[in-house]
């Protein structure tokens, strides 16, 4: 995490505990694991969450690394800490340790940890009631493959193959009805197929927000994951452990973009230009349209989309660090390291996320300039005015006007995305008709204009 936003989560963390939205108590409904011994690393964001067996008990199934580090956390934050209650210890398997929980962001050096012997896949149980730890080993390996793809009565028995997300995870989004899936690791059923299914028993496709499981090798017979309700479901399986999520698919009222290449950089809680905005047309999308400029602050030409005012919930970023944020590329919800887009030079971009494809459509509109504001102050006739090399673009009536030397192609955005008027061959005159109050960006031959309509 950056120091700027591992800053940020705390005073904001610290101010939302005064305030009793972050109690002190330890929480029963969920435990995560984190360290460098898993995937997670040292992120708090990233931690893996256990599964809830019983009120305050969870396990997780997955390698461990050995001679590495790791502890729990209660939440997704540094604050809810549950750890060892001895410092140093190297555990050994199926034998029981105490543990101790801090509500506290300094821990007066009992930062203790767990550590095991050696690398290997370990099932990890915690019971927070009893403040008990134990780890055996796993219950069973789980084969790789090295392509997967879903079946089953929600899909009609079809074969679909999963697409393989840059070597990181295998992801698709599937339409079901009511049965049952099972991932299997050939596009036919053979002698040689290997059948895969979840850890326990009457388990559904839907986790929902990242809930990360195990799982297990089956039988031909056997049931896989229930489907209990018809819709659009998402699978992702890390391609490092065999782990899968699941989710059904809903679409998002809104996302933020945050930034070095953004309005005010890397914040969230400001009133700036960060929100996306559904797409009337398409739910499944989200559109944000505005300036990108490379900053002077950390991180100056990157930037990720977060789905909450904060830094500690679900953010849409890419697979490949540093990608270019040009023309259609994936985005990954899943996890994973803290990758973010850039951009290549200053200007006015349409962003469009598909939540349900999980894509980012970035569109680069034209270069920017100042932005013109109403000069006389009367809101029923405001007159905005941008006096360029080659136009004038103005406001009056609430109807946007450009006067250009030679014919040229004119369009006006709002911010949405939406397109309120395009012309080709203008010279002279209004460009539109009267249009509400809000910020309008209109493009002529390739330079971009934001006009603000009292």
């Amino acid at each position: 995490m950056r120091r700027l936003e591992l800053t940020c989560a705390i005073i904001l963390s610290a101010f939302a505990a005064n305030a009793q939205d972050l109690s002190n108590s330890i929480e029963y409904s969920q435990l995560y694991i984190v360290g460098p011994a898993t995937t997670a690393g040292w992120s708090d964001t990233q931690a893996l969450e256990m599964r809830k067996i019983d009120n305050g008990v969870f396990e997780w199934e997955g390698e461990l690394k050995g001679a590495e580090e790791f502890k729990f956390l209660n939440t997704k934050s540094w604050y809810k800490n549950v750890l060892s209650a001895a410092p140093d210890v190297t555990v050994e398997l199926s034998k029981s340790y105490n543990l101790d929980f801090y509500a506290a962001w300094d821990l007066n050096g009992k930062d203790w940890k767990f550590k095991m012997p050696q690398t290997g896949d370990y099932r990890v149980i915690v019971d927070l009631r009893n403040m008990k730890m134990s780890v055996t080993e796993a219950t069973s390996g789980v084969p790789s493959a090295e392509k997967l793809y879903v079946t089953g009565s929600a899909v009609d028995n079809q074969i679909i193959e999963l697409n393989d997300m840059y070597d990181v995870e295998f992801k698709k989004t599937v339409s079901c009805k009511p049965g049952n899936v099972l991932l299997i690791n050939t596009p036919q059923i053979s002698d040689k197929t290997v059948y895969y299914g979840p850890m326990y028993d009457d388990v559904d496709l839907s986790f929902g927000k990242g809930m990360t499981s195990g799982m297990k090798a089956v039988d031909k017979d056997s049931r896989g994951w229930s489907v209990a309700t018809k819709g659009d479901y998402t699978l992702y399986v890390d391609k490092n452990n065999m782990a899968y999520q699941g989710r059904k698919f809903t679409p998002r009222p809104v996302l933020y973009i945050v930034g070095g290449c953004c309005e005010l950089n890397w914040n969230y809680w400001d009133e700036s230009n960060k929100r996306f905005i559904p797409n009337p047309d398409s739910p499944e999308e989200l559109i944000w349209q505005g300036e990108l400029r490379v900053g002077q602050e950390e991180e100056p030409n990157k930037f990720k989309i977060l789905t909450a005012e904060s830094w500690t919930e679900e953010t849409y970023h890419p697979y490949v660090a540093d990608m270019l944020a040009e023309g259609l590329s994936d985005a990954r919800i899943s996890g994973g390291d803290d990758l973010k887009w850039t951009i290549a030079k200053d200007g006015i971009y349409r962003l469009t996320v598909n939540t349900k494809d999980e894509t980012l459509k970035s569109e680069y509109l034209g270069a920017s300039t100042e932005e013109a504001t109403p000069s006389n102050g009367n809101n029923s006739a405001s007159v905005s005015e941008v006096n360029a090399a080659t136009h004038r673009v103005y406001v009056s009536d609430n109807r946007i006007y450009a006067d250009v030397e030679q014919a040229s192609e004119v369009m006006v955005c709002n911010l949405m995305g939406q397109t309120v008027s395009s012309l080709g061959n203008h010279i002279s005159g209004p460009v539109t008709g009267q249009l509400s109050s809000g910020i309008y960006l209109v493009t002529i031959n390739g330079e971009t204009v934001k006009l603000h309509i009292i």
